[in-house]
């Protein structure tokens, strides 16, 4: 029975409440309380009116809009799309349902969802509705720009300034389109602009980092770079580039860091985590962590297929898990390097004259050798290049053994590489008295290395 009452009661407050809004809320003099209502926040009740009185007057563009308005504050942004493009389409304007801020907020949604051509052509009318507004040229040129037709956007960009000296963001975009055609004075000015009428522009200082970077002023670029990182939509990019720039400048430890601590921020893959993955492995390289260089790799190599030279890589360090002679080969310390490569000469069955380290991934020796069984046979010397870095050998490298060759008179040159030869090094050699030892040679001899 208390059931029944209580759904009595709810079935005459709504015929209450449609009789208020009919009686009510369709006048004119009433209807502020709509809009009251949409600007208190008390949306979903004001979409409930507004539903009522357009059930009873479908026609009513005031209650459209307002209904556009209500599902907008409310973020029901698709359903506002369609109140606004009903009410355009019917191209009945008032002081009521203002045509500017129709259009504007028409404008807006078709941006939203990607309609950019549209939005476009919305942005064009509203220019001609208030043709010193400097706002809606800038919309017509972001949206060219956005669009991939640059040199179109330019004008507009320039008509926004001449309105709007002082816009932000169209200063920004003059920046960029002249960062890319290299007029680098300008975009500098265009950008510094920019922050001054907005400091809080932090996108612009990372095309300022990217200026100073290519200019070699590379302090000045990683603190642009460290400033641009407070919008989120440029932190891992710039992250990305203030690494770069420790690698180019042999901070390799730094680097890691710097790229260890972006890997933090990645939420999904794309070309900038893959870039810093791809640089990270680099990095392990140097120092000899090949194993999370190889880590790295296999991510890039998961998510983009023929990923620069990742594949090669990939290839080349595919022993690491399987054999721990060449690992220790490739992964050894400087000095470790050379007793290790003195090791392998000997177990060939050479005398070391002289060692001449070149860096940590290489070492020249020349050798000696009995040419023949008997006691009194004359020693031959010989020229050893042993090389471990992850690029194949060249014939420029086959060239200069040759040479070098002669200013010692050895009979004979080797070059041992983990890495393989280029195909112009092997043609190089086939004539000459030089011997090109790849890695699987190189591994058995480590592996016939006593202890």
């Amino acid at each position: 029975m208390i059931d029944l009452l209580l759904v009595l009661a709810l079935v005459a407050g709504s015929a209450f409440f449609i009789f208020f809004v009919i009686r009510i809320f369709v006048t004119p003099k009433h209807i502020n309380q709509i809009r009251g209502m949409i600007e208190s926040g008390n949306v979903k009740q004001a979409i409930n009116v507004l539903k009522v009185i357009l059930s009873k007057n479908a026609n009513n563009l005031e209650a459209h809009w307002l209904l556009a308005e209500a599902y907008f504050k409310d973020k029901r942004y698709d359903l506002s799309l369609v109140e606004c493009r009903y009410i355009s389409k019917l191209g009945k304007f008032s002081n009521e349902v203002p045509e500017e801020k129709v259009r504007a907020r028409l404008a807006g949604l078709l941006e939203y969802f990607g309609h950019l051509e549209d939005a476009q052509k919305e942005y064009i009318l509203l220019s001609k509705l208030r043709p010193d507004y400097g706002e809606y040229y800038f919309k017509i040129g972001e949206i060219f720009y956005k669009r991939n037709m640059t040199d179109k956007s330019i004008p507009y960009f320039n008509t926004a300034l001449k309105y709007s000296p002082a816009h932000p963001e169209t200063l920004f975009y003059l920046g960029i389109i002249n960062y890319a055609k290299s007029q680098v004075k300008e975009a500098i000015t265009y950008l510094n602009k920019a922050l001054q009428f907005n400091p809080n522009l932090h996108k612009a200082h990372y095309y300022l980092g990217l200026i100073n970077k290519t200019l070699g002023v590379y302090d000045k670029a990683r603190t642009e770079f460290q400033l641009s990182q407070k919008d989120p939509d440029f932190k891992l990019r710039a992250m990305l580039e203030e690494g770069r720039i420790l690698l180019i400048t042999e901070n390799v430890k730094e680097a890691i860091i710097q790229f260890e601590r972006a890997l933090k921020f990645i939420k999904e893959e794309n070309e900038i985590s893959i870039e810093i993955r791809y640089l990270l492995g680099l990095c392990y390289e140097k120092t000899k962590d090949l194993s999370l260089a190889v880590e790295q790799w296999e991510i890039v190599d998961n998510h983009r297929k023929g990923y620069k030279d990742v594949g090669i890589k990939l290839s080349l360090y595919s022993d690491l898990r399987t054999d721990d002679r060449l690992k220790d080969f490739l992964t050894a310390s400087r000095q470790g390097f050379i007793e290790l490569s003195q090791k392998v000469l000997a177990a060939m069955g050479f005398e070391i004259q002289d060692t001449k380290p070149i860096n940590d991934d290489a070492v020249d020796f020349v050798v000696s050798q009995l040419e023949g069984k008997w006691r009194n046979t004359k020693r031959s010397s010989c020229l050893v290049k042993i090389r471990r870095s992850s690029e194949p050998v060249g014939e420029l490298l086959v060239r200069q053994i040759q040479e070098e060759m002669k200013k010692i008179s050895a009979s004979r040159g080797i070059i041992i590489s983990t890495a393989g030869f280029a195909p112009s090094a092997v043609q190089y050699s086939l004539t000459r008295p030089i011997d090109l030892i790849d890695r699987q040679q190189l591994t058995q001899t480590l592996h016939s290395i006593q202890g």
